[in-house]
């Protein structure tokens, strides 16, 4: 993630579950405010990523 980040720059929010490991990673790379948890947010994020629609 700390690659994608220099690489792309920072993201307005980052959508991710409600996992532990998750919320670590975005203390220690300072991006914690920026993260979006949501019951169903997740699943729309990776629905979008399908090979087909």
């Amino acid at each position: 993630m700390k690659e994608e980040l220099k690489r792309h720059g920072s993201p307005e929010a980052i959508t991710t579950d409600g996992l532990r490991s998750y919320r670590a990673a975005m203390n220690e790379l300072g991006n914690s405010e920026k993260q979006e948890i949501g019951r169903w947010a997740n699943n729309r994020v990776e629905n979008s990523h399908l090979p087909f629609r």
